[in-house]
């Protein structure tokens, strides 16, 4: 006797979704993932945002110190006093950066995407 349509076609899919998933975990397991060319250049351009961080922290603190040293006639006290407080907040920058992203990664791995 033979099954009725919808049944049939039913079975068919879930044999199917099933031989898709054994073919996929062999696949995954004869083929480990590589990391990619654009994960390498994701790791870069994180690596070049906290280094631009800092930079640009002491670069700021320091033109704001030669500023006020120019006009207070004071140079080089309140450049080095500014300039270490930009080289601060660069490093606090830095590692807020570096929570934001380890967050990311948290997340992404719980997903399953990571």
């Amino acid at each position: 006797m033979a099954k009725p349509k919808g049944e049939a076609g039913r079975s068919d899919r879930e044999a199917l979704d099933a031989l898709g998933d054994r073919i996929s975990s062999a696949r995954d397991r004869l083929n480990p993932k590589r990391e990619s060319r654009h994960e390498k250049y994701n790791t870069l351009s994180i690596a070049w945002r906290m280094v631009l961080e800092l930079v640009i922290g002491v670069v700021i603190g320091g033109s704001i110190g030669y500023a006020l040293d120019w006009a207070m006639g004071t140079i080089p006290l309140l450049l080095i006093i500014f300039g270490a407080f930009g080289f601060a907040g660069g490093i606090k920058a830095m590692l807020a950066s570096a929570r934001s992203i380890e967050r990311n990664a948290e997340a992404a791995k719980g997903d399953g995407l990571g």
